[in-house]
């Protein structure tokens, strides 16, 4: 699985890319053309700061399960980032597991309840 990083903080990306590569049959890579132009079906792990809500909304438009991280999350940002089809919105603070139940699980809209 093609995981794709929107992360300015090189700190916070290295951490991210840690997480996703431990996971067996996963890569890592910046956010690559065709998730911008073309289909994608990939996994997208954005930023707040790195990814507004209309590039969230072309991402999901173009088959790309996007992923919320927010480091002041406010519920007016979920709703308008949950509305434009983003898969999770989640605290910066959350932990290993919970990420990788929301890049590696079930997607939401397969009925399953996303983590908080």
């Amino acid at each position: 699985m093609d995981v794709h990083l929107l992360v300015k903080n090189p700190d916070l990306r290295g951490a991210l890319s840690s997480i996703v590569l431990s996971e067996e049959g996963a890569c890592v890579d910046g956010l690559r053309p065709e998730c911008v132009t073309g289909t994608c079906g990939h996994v997208v792990v954005a930023t707040v700061s790195g990814c507004s809500v209309r590039q969230c909304r072309r991402l999901v438009e173009r088959g790309a399960r996007v992923i919320l991280l927010a480091a002041l999350p406010t519920e007016a940002e979920r709703r308008d980032y949950m509305d434009a089809g983003a898969s999770d919105y989640l605290p910066m603070g959350t932990n290993e597991e919970q990420l990788r139940g929301a890049v590696f699980g079930p997607r939401r809209d397969e009925g399953v309840p996303a983590m908080r």
